[in-house]
């Protein structure tokens, strides 16, 4: 390949090629705290409904929010903290478009907001047949964090399943919170 002078040049070439690659591509919005930094348990939850408000949008219909609530986990370094579980789900409605498309909607809109989803799962043991976009993959457990983000899309059915990362917080106020958004109609809104 040459002369030792001539493959450095060609190495460095390549290494800065690389460099200027890596730098000029788009990368997702990083909602992510600095190293050491935690999320509240209000950001936490606010993660969770932002993607779903965005997911929503996106998909349309009258969903029905069926679960809201709030349980004890273990953070990434051993601390009891909490994290937020959050369902809804939008059934016997037509599909602006095949499930499919849809799918692929979801997951360039969820990209946008910092999901890294590589593949779009189609199960076809599901009734109706559903495509699935989910981060972590799909049937991968939840992520370090804890945290896990799905919605399923079929024939006239969608569903959103989330649930945060695990954060500090304090189980029972936040589910007294919870408790009193939900009697007083406000939909469980920090």
């Amino acid at each position: 390949m040459g002369t030792p002078r001539m493959r450095l040049l060609v190495f460095a070439g390549l290494g800065a090629m690389c460099a200027l690659l890596a730098g000029c591509t788009a990368s997702p919005k990083d909602t992510s705290k600095k190293e050491g930094e935690m999320l509240s348990s209000a950001e936490a939850k606010g993660e969770v409904r932002e993607l779903y408000e965005a997911t929503k949008l996106l998909v349309g219909g009258d969903w029905i929010e069926d679960t809201r609530s709030w349980e004890r986990c273990t953070t990434e370094v051993g601390d009891v903290g909490v994290r937020y579980h959050f369902y809804t789900v939008r059934a016997s409605q037509p599909l602006q478009d095949r499930p499919e498309n849809v799918a692929e909607q979801v997951r360039s809109v969820w990209r946008e907001h910092g999901h890294a989803i590589d593949e779009i799962t189609h199960n076809t043991d599901m009734k109706p047949p559903r495509s699935i976009v989910s981060d972590p993959p799909w049937l991968g457990g939840s992520a370090p964090n804890g945290s896990l983000f799905q919605v399923m899309v079929g024939t006239d059915f969608a569903n959103y399943l989330a649930t945060s990362r695990c954060v500090l917080g304090d189980l029972d106020a936040l589910r007294a919170t919870e408790t009193s958004h939900l009697d007083d109609g406000s939909g469980g809104a920090l």
